[in-house]
Parts: C-alpha cells; sequence; structure tokens
C-alpha cells in the first residue's frame, strides 16, 4: 500500500490491470464509446468516475447492472470475455427447457380433464347404464384378447418359419 495525496492506495497487479482493460474495452465496444467522455455520457456517470475505476482496476457493479438493463449484456462477458455475450444468448436453453416442461404438464392437465369428464359422466349414469357399459367394456376386452392371441400366433409361427430355415445374420 502507497500513500497518494495523504490516501492510501493499493498496488494493482499487472494482471488485474490488463483484465481491467480488456473489460473497460469491452464496454466501449458495446457502448459504442471511443472516449472516457463519451463512455461517461453512456453510462451516465462523472469522467472522473471512469478514472477512479481505472485506477482501482475495477468496474463498479452499478455499472454492470446498469449495462445489463440497457444493453442486455451480462456481466460476465464484459468481466471475463467469456461465455454468452448478451442475456438472450443465455436464454435460449432455459426457454427450452421451460416450454418442455409446460408442455408436459399441459399435456397432463388435458388428460386430467378428460379424465375427470368420464368419471362424472359415469357417476351421473343410472345403474342399468353402468350395467351396458360395463357390458360394452367386457366385449371390446373379449375382441381385444381374440386380436392379441391373434397376433401372438403369427409371430409363433415366423419365428417356427425362421427357426425351420436357420436364418442368421
Amino acid at each position: 500500500m502507497s500513500r497518494k495525496n495523504g490516501k492510501a492506495t493499493r498496488e494493482v497487479s499487472p494482471e488485474a490491470l490488463a483484465a481491467h482493460e480488456a473489460a473497460m474495452e469491452r464496454i466501449k465496444l458495446i457502448t459504442g464509446a471511443r472516449t472516457q467522455v463519451q463512455l461517461a455520457e453512456a453510462l451516465e456517470v462523472r469522467q472522473s468516475s471512469i478514472s477512479d475505476a481505472k485506477r482501482r482496476a475495477s468496474v463498479p457493479p452499478e455499472w454492470l447492472l446498469k449495462l445489463m438493463r440497457t444493453h442486455q449484456v451480462l456481466p460476465d462477458w464484459i468481466l471475463t470475455g467469456l461465455g454468452p455475450k448478451y442475456l438472450t444468448d443465455a436464454a435460449p436453453t432455459a426457454v427450452t427447457r421451460v416450454e418442455a416442461k409446460l408442455k408436459d404438464i399441459s399435456c397432463v392437465l388435458d388428460q386430467t380433464i378428460v379424465e375427470i369428464a368420464e368419471s362424472l359422466r359415469m357417476a351421473r349414469m343410472t345403474a342399468a347404464e353402468l350395467a351396458e357399459r360395463k357390458s360394452s367394456s367386457m366385449a371390446e376386452l373379449a375382441e381385444a384378447h381374440k386380436t392379441i392371441e391373434h397376433l401372438r400366433s403369427q409371430v409363433r409361427d415366423m419365428a417356427a418359419e425362421i427357426n425351420a430355415s436357420n436364418f442368421t445374420m
């Protein structure tokens, strides 16, 4: 730590200074500013704030927030130059995930509505209507059982034919 104008100041490493300068270049790129005066106007701060940030080799969080709000640029990109640059670049993955989940929820809700409607319809049936419905369902199940047995027989016949011809892959 050293003293300047009676104030204690900390030494800034060359790496921190280089990282800060790179971040400031990214901020200038985003805002279109070419000078400190233009940059101060874009950030709505005094020019001395730009100089103070440079001396400290630090980008104030308020600037990052302002740039995120005004230019939709991500603070991590400003500070490091890595990762997505804009909020919209980071959003598609999250949006896609949320859309897929909403679609799943919508399907479950639709199916539940159908099931509730069917249950309500059955709850309103008379005993005779329920007996008729039961008889109809039993006939449908018997027909489905016959279809399954027929398909099973066809599969067995094909398996026997394959075995008989010594079919190999």
